[in-house]
């Protein structure tokens, strides 16, 4: 028989809670360098603090958007979904798009010094600064890519299996990376101590960044089931299977009487 996606609205909202938890530690990291007066900012810091705001407020806008149409029957489950994978795509592919403008407008001026005071351009060319960030540059080529197949594939439960384990590889790799980042935080932390607000800051954000990856786990796992659809019974088939359940002294009158009622409202 074939299975397919069941929604459950009720985890949806869960889904949208840990986003926006996610969503906040985000904002507070963004947040702390324009309070904080030992921060020189520019304004490329500046316009890099708006570019990363939008980006970490887009999914749970989003997905409070799409629950919100939902609630009010305006598109249906497989819409949501599928919108919402549009939307992460878009996110990663604009990320990809603003690191590269961000390379010509900044990082292509930015210059390493060494101990005689001499300054040397820390990226050579695009090229370079791709190669530098390659890890960087492919973990959203493969969310892109990923988010995409998976919004076209919401009809093929068997294709959308395989493209759902490879999100959650995906979501592993952020989520150890941001662990990996908490413990080095941790340990070096005591020898900086100078920058241990700012350390902790960093530590707070990947701490709940954690809730954004397990959101998407939430969402792909609990919030949309791949089940078999449930089979209808004909309704003769209701009728006959309780009078059978009667005669056989199974159910007394008055349970035959009322479940017979409810079937009589099916006609």
């Amino acid at each position: 028989m074939n299975k397919k996606l069941v929604f459950y609205p009720e985890k949806m909202t869960w889904v949208c809670v840990l986003l926006g938890i996610s969503a906040l530690g985000s904002i507070l990291t963004l947040l702390y360098p324009l309070s904080n007066n030992d921060y020189d900012l520019t304004f490329n810091d500046y316009l890099r603090t708006l570019v990363s705001f939008i980006f970490s407020l887009a999914p749970v806008t989003a997905s409070l958007i799409l629950l919100n149409r939902y609630k009010s029957k305006q598109l249906g489950g497989d819409t949501l979904l599928k919108l919402f994978f549009y939307v992460e795509a878009a996110l990663s592919i604009s990320s990809m798009i603003f690191m590269v403008v961000f390379y010509f407008v900044y990082d292509s001026h930015l210059l390493d010094y060494d101990v005689l005071g001499q300054g040397t351009l820390r990226y050579s060319s695009l090229m370079d600064y791709i190669k530098q960030n390659l890890k960087s540059y492919l973990s959203l080529i493969i969310s892109s890519v990923i988010y995409i197949l998976l919004a076209i594939s919401i009809k093929d439960t068997k294709r959308f299996s395989i493209l759902r384990l490879l999100l959650t590889g995906m979501c592993l790799y952020y989520i150890v990376g941001n662990i990996v980042s908490i413990i080095s935080i941790i340990k070096i932390m005591p020898t900086f101590k100078e920058l241990a607000s700012t350390m902790t800051i960093s530590a707070t954000s990947c701490v709940m960044s954690l809730f954004g990856q397990a959101a998407i786990l939430l969402l792909i796992f609990g919030a949309y089931k791949i089940e078999a659809p449930e089979i209808e019974v004909p309704i003769e088939e209701k009728f006959r299977s309780l009078d059978e359940k009667y005669a056989a002294g199974q159910i007394g009158k008055e349970a035959y009487e009322a479940a017979r009622t409810e079937l009589l409202k099916q006609l």
